[in-house]
């Protein structure tokens, strides 16, 4: 048969229940009816098949992800480091052949939607960053934070950014996830645009910024 190896990052959270229902047809298939797993506070949920195991594997797999808390997720941070908190959940549908990891990756393919629900950016203030990054303006953010009103200086003066929920539909293909009407918003600001996410961790993103009312005035 072949054999799989998956590596994961270390977890502060263990699985608490695990349910495994699998069969071996015909010694050349593996039809995995059921995966149940209760995690970091949320639930995955799989199912699928192998097909072709003992020469170039094609596998078939259905993924639901419920609800999982990223604070337990994730690894530790150092303190005061920027951390992304929440409650995670993602739906996939996919196929990819190969036994290596570095073949199934190329050749993955699928649809999928990822959400985020009461999330939060911890230790950074992202719209502060952004305008303290604005370099072609110089002190843009001092002067910014001296003209907002007092109702929003709260806001400016903020440790963490509070996130609105995120709803984003993926495609998997070519080795990476691209995402359309990409959209990440707060009360302050909203960031939208597309990208691409690649399998081997490179990040490219096409974005607009748009601040609020008040804050364009200032």
């Amino acid at each position: 048969l072949a054999a799989y190896r998956v590596t994961l990052p270390p977890m502060k959270s263990r699985v608490e229940a695990l349910t495994l229902r699998a069969n071996l047809r015909q010694g050349d298939r593996l039809d995995l009816e059921q995966l149940w797993a209760k995690v970091a506070g949320g639930t995955v949920t799989a199912s699928g098949r192998v097909e072709e195991l003992k020469t170039q594997p094609k596998t078939t797999l259905n993924l639901e992800i419920q609800r999982l808390s990223l604070e337990e997720l994730l690894p530790e941070t150092a303190p005061g480091e920027a951390t992304l908190k929440g409650r995670f959940s993602l739906s996939f549908q996919g196929k990819a052949e190969g036994l290596t990891w570095e073949e199934m990756s190329r050749s993955l393919t699928g649809n999928g939607r990822i959400q985020l629900q009461e999330g939060v950016v911890a230790n950074l203030n992202v719209l502060r960053e952004v305008f303290s990054r604005l370099s072609v303006v110089p002190g843009l953010a001092q002067v910014l934070q001296a003209r907002l009103p007092e109702s929003h200086r709260e806001k400016w003066n903020a440790s963490d950014t509070m996130l609105e929920p995120i709803d984003l539909a993926v495609t998997a293909g070519g080795g990476s996830f691209t995402f359309e009407n990409f959209r990440v918003a707060t009360d302050t600001f909203e960031l939208i645009g597309r990208g691409r996410l690649g399998l081997e961790g490179m990040l490219d993103l096409t974005t607009m910024l748009r601040v609020e009312p008040v804050l364009s005035a200032a």
